[in-house]
């Protein structure tokens, strides 16, 4: 068995590779996951097995199995998600959303979105020029905090059934070494029929509210949590619903709002 560790929204994760072919998913993981390297051995680390075996394929809390290594890690990134965010049940206000941040003020953009969207285009195109949070899930403490979870990123390639987990790094992407805040937030209505620059469709608190909790994971169990949103989003340099096609289009906006 080989321990690896690993911080994922803040939760500490100790990775116990199993098998014949330990070493070769013990690189491919160091590899994908360096930007969330952690301690194996911290205090109260949930506990994930990892093996790339013949048998038949598993994905439950703590046990991830395969017979195919891209699955494996595709399977495995789904693990730690699952892991983190258990790990923040009433800690964190939990997005379903990308996040970039300014390197140096800290200053943090955080763009609200289901699956399927484009949140990971959204950081190959951007973050490169800013600094990668997340293309998954954002961590939102009550003080407006982020806490960055810098996974692989999910690509798609042409030809492949299955997404290959790959390096943020690769893709030129770092995470800022200073403290992020929540400054701007947006719905991302990305659309393949939307024509021409980015259209800023502005929200208050109230209607952005309803649209969010669907993007949440356990709002219910934070205090108050209407509260705590409401009191998030009222302080924002930037709430709004932005249309757009191609990410780039979001380029002037992301500058005007964190620099």
């Amino acid at each position: 068995m080989i321990p690896v560790g690993l911080q994922a929204l803040g939760a500490d994760l100790r990775i116990e590779i199993e098998g014949e072919r330990a070493a070769a998913v013990e690189s491919a993981l160091r590899e994908r996951w360096a930007l969330c390297a952690g301690d194996p051995d911290a205090p109260g680390c949930r506990v994930i097995r990892v093996e790339w075996t013949d048998g038949p394929e598993q994905l439950d809390e703590g046990e991830v199995r395969s017979a195919n290594l891209p699955r494996l890690l595709q399977l495995f990134t789904q693990a730690v998600t699952h892991q983190a965010i258990a790990a923040n049940f009433g800690r964190l206000l939990m997005l379903h959303a990308a996040a970039i941040a300014h390197p140096d003020t800290g200053a943090g953009f955080v763009g609200v979105a289901p699956g399927g969207i484009g949140k990971t285009t959204f950081c190959r195109r951007l973050a490169p020029d800013w600094g990668y949070l997340s293309d998954e899930t954002v961590g939102v403490r009550a003080d407006g905090g982020l806490v960055p979870y810098p996974k692989p990123l999910s690509i798609r390639r042409s030809g492949q059934e299955v997404k290959d987990e790959t390096d943020p790094r690769s893709l030129g992407l770092r995470v800022p070494q200073v403290p992020v805040r929540l400054t701007g937030l947006v719905l991302l209505a990305r659309s393949d029929a939307h024509q021409g620059a980015a259209r800023i469709e502005e929200l208050d608190a109230f209607d952005a509210i309803g649209d969010l909790v669907p993007e949440t994971s356990s709002l219910h169990l934070l205090p108050e949590p209407l509260h705590l949103l409401d009191r998030l989003l009222s302080g924002l340099g930037l709430l709004a619903r932005v249309h757009y096609r191609e990410a780039e289009a979001l380029r002037p906006l992301i500058t005007e709002v964190i620099g």
